[in-house]
């Protein structure tokens, strides 16, 4: 198969899957995850507004400057950097206030989990503390259901943490004796000072948006609400502390299972570094076979995605 080396400074569309979890991720960074039928993050549905999606901000907590890896949510005129393309997986690479900030996020092969690893990298010649935060909201229904009635279906899901582990859940109530439902999970691997959020209102403040939340104000800690929110989301923020010229890695996952302990058991597959860069390498054969199979250069796969 022809190996492509080029670079790209604006990644494209791509859509990630292993068969049952699929991603979409467009170039701004919104889109959104689904689980054979089941949507399990909120989308726009609108090509021109495009305005949600699964974002990372950062926070320079010397500074209160507060970006997004990507263009959305924040619109911050970050620069878009060269990156190679590699089969399977998203790649964007940013910079912005003397940070580079790159981004791979890619769907395991072989369990219902999405990986997304950010490596920070200073430039600035001096010490850095940034605050990663992630953000996506929870839908667990049918899109149709969802899209007909939002405010309704948002009043099924509950959110739960195990702290000990660092792992946010999420499951929608069933309805009748005969509902089971999925279960996701949602964890933080690297840096320090966990916090969470579950409750979109309490994430974005009145009067705020997505582009400027309450929670990323200078000084605002997450509230580790859970429960019964009327709005679901998974917030999760952690600390990286850079010395000058250091690079430092936090990696998120997003994972769906029909059982509790079976969710909270996904975190497993990305807990360490070496774990993650095996989850790509796997994401990244995927690929290339089923390239292979169908004949198809990547060239043309770029083409199509």
């Amino acid at each position: 198969m022809q190996e492509t080396t080029q670079t790209r400074s604006a990644p494209s569309t791509r859509l990630l899957g292993n068969g049952t979890l699929q991603t979409l991720i467009h170039p701004s960074g919104s889109g959104h995850s689904s689980h054979d039928w089941v949507a399990l993050t909120r989308s726009s549905n609108d090509a021109l507004e495009d305005h949600l999606g699964y974002y990372v901000y950062l926070r320079d907590l010397d500074t209160d400057a507060v970006w997004s890896v990507t263009p959305k949510p924040t619109l911050a005129p970050i620069e878009l950097l060269p990156v190679a393309p590699r089969p399977g997986l998203f790649r964007v690479k940013s910079c912005l206030h003397g940070l580079e900030a790159e981004m791979d996020v890619a769907v395991s092969a072989d369990h219902p989990l999405e990986i997304r690893r950010i490596r920070l990298t200073d430039t600035t010649g001096k010490p850095r503390r940034i605050e990663v935060t992630s953000y996506v909201e929870i839908v667990l229904n049918h899109p149709m259901a969802d899209e007909a009635h939002p405010a309704f279906s948002k009043l099924f899901v509950q959110t739960e943490a195990d702290e000990k582990l660092g792992v946010l859940l999420a499951h929608r109530r069933p309805r009748s004796s005969g509902e089971t439902g999925l279960w996701i999970m949602h964890s933080a691997h690297g840096g320090e000072d966990g916090q969470y959020e579950t409750d979109r209102a309490e994430f974005i403040g009145r009067g705020h948006s997505l582009a400027r939340p309450a929670a990323l104000a200078p000084g605002k800690r997450l509230a580790n609400t859970l429960g019964n929110v009327l709005d679901p989301v998974f917030a999760s923020r952690r600390t990286v502390n850079l010395e000058a010229g250091q690079t430092g890695e936090i990696a998120y996952t997003l994972g769906v299972a029909t059982e509790r302990e079976e969710a909270i058991k996904l975190r497993l597959q990305a807990s360490t570094a070496k774990k993650i860069e095996t989850q790509f390498d796997k994401a990244d054969k995927r690929e290339r076979a089923c390239l292979k199979e169908l004949d198809m250069t990547q060239d043309q796969a770029d083409h199509y995605q």
